[in-house]
């Protein structure tokens, strides 16, 4: 189970780097949002910090000076911290929305390049569910994976610096529960990919009937077919809505289960530290216990995030495999070298054969010359492949066997406009 959690765990990571590489041209403005993902967290701690000196200096030890003082002060890393948060949203939003144009722009280039067979095999519902709502969820992983995993994961550093600072013994004491949600959170993980994958298989089924149906309206009026396609339509949505509550279930359970062992930490905490406080010979003040617990509170917030953002991630790699599979598929091949300024019209088709599927041909050894200038008619029944040999001239279909000539030049050695 650790190898396969090891595993899956380098595959993701592979993912996500791929990712970002959409990213990484827009660095000047990634590198601002970052430097104020730092402001961020280091203003939460200072915050955090100030309340030892608020109470052991003003409240115990009544100091004029200070109450004049730390009051702006907290409101100024406040304000600091307002302009740092909004920078980083503006700016990740920027680098997000920018590098998910140009990822569209790559996926539709290419969806041009495929050839026939492709769009075939593919419904159109499913390939616009990949332009459209699978960018989308990459964008959420990409900018929203990035904010958090920076601002939450500085922030929770910071802030457990700053603990363990006050107090190293009672540090340990409060993560002692820490581990215990190491295991549960690798499943959840796990469950979470799978049912983001699936999900989106769903929906992209979901979307290639409203597509069939609203295209093909005039057909499912003309034949009564209003209430076999609403039936299509509720199972494709229903199956969509039933994934979506497997992944709103595992998503939900990691938030709780890190604040119940944060809980019991802070409980452990406060018990042990209110001792340390009231006793006779105590080695912390009010004002460093209070300064501690804050910054313990406050650590969990982050935690917490960094927790529910796993859900967005794993969506936005089972997103991002659909992607590949469209950026990584080979284009129409293009072997030809050979460039026509005006053909004069001859057309011959010397054995030709050819078929959708391996061993179930449609055409099968067709001889024919057309010449120049000449108007020829394909006459047959519907689906006796008149279509496909229509097709097999402008290299929508490549044959099988055989080969067809243009001018005496086989049309292979022709390169595609």
């Amino acid at each position: 189970m650790k190898e396969a959690a090891v595993s899956s765990f380098r595959e993701s990571w592979q993912l996500y780097r791929r990712l970002l590489g959409h990213v990484l041209p827009y660095w000047p403005r990634l590198a601002v949002a970052m430097v104020c993902m730092v402001v961020v967290a280091g203003a939460t701690t200072a915050v955090a910090y100030l309340l030892k000196p608020v109470i052991d200096e003003i409240f115990v030890n009544k100091d004029r000076f200070l109450l004049a003082i730390l009051p702006a002060g907290i409101l100024a890393l406040y304000l600091v911290k307002a302009v740092a948060d909004y920078g980083q949203a503006y700016f990740m939003s920027w680098v997000g929305h920018q590098a998910m144009r140009q990822l569209r722009d790559d996926m539709f280039q290419r969806l041009l390049r495929m050839p026939v067979g492709f769009f075939n095999q593919h419904a159109s519902g499913t390939l616009i569910s990949r332009l459209t709502y699978d960018v989308d969820q990459v964008r959420q992983a990409i900018t929203r994976g990035i904010s958090t995993i920076i601002k939450d994961s500085l922030t929770a550093i910071f802030l457990l610096g700053l603990v363990f600072y006050h107090d190293w013994s009672l540090a340990l004491v409060s993560l002692v529960g820490l581990p215990l949600v190491i295991a549960p959170l690798i499943k959840l993980t796990r469950k979470l990919r799978n049912s983001s994958r699936t999900s989106q298989k769903a929906r992209a089924a979901m979307t290639r009937v409203l597509e069939e149906s609203v295209a093909g309206n005039l057909v499912v009026k003309a034949y009564n077919g209003e209430g076999y396609e609403a039936g299509r339509f509720h199972r494709e949505a229903e199956a969509h809505r039933r994934q979506n509550m497997r992944r709103a279930q595992a998503a939900a359970l990691s938030p709780p289960l890190i604040e119940l062992v944060g809980a019991l930490g802070i409980v452990v905490v406060i018990y042990l530290g209110g001792y340390r406080v009231i006793s006779p010979d105590s080695s912390i003040t009010t004002g460093t216990f209070f300064s501690f617990l804050t910054a313990l509170l406050m650590l969990y917030d982050p935690l917490k995030r960094l927790s529910r953002i796993n859900a967005t991630l794993q969506q936005g790699l089972a997103a991002g495999e659909r992607i590949y599979d469209l950026l990584d598929r080979e284009t129409e091949p293009n072997p030809g070298t050979t460039l026509f300024d005006r053909a004069e019209g001859e057309v011959r088709f010397e054995g030709v054969r050819f078929g959708y599927e391996p061993g179930e041909p449609v055409l099968g050894d067709i001889w024919l010359t057309m010449p120049a200038g000449s108007l020829v008619a394909l006459v047959g029944p519907s689906g006796g492949g008149k279509s496909t040999l229509a097709g097999l001239l402008p290299r929508f279909h490549r044959p099988d066997a055989g080969r067809i000539l243009l001018d005496s030049q086989d049309i292979e050695t022709v390169e595609l406009g």
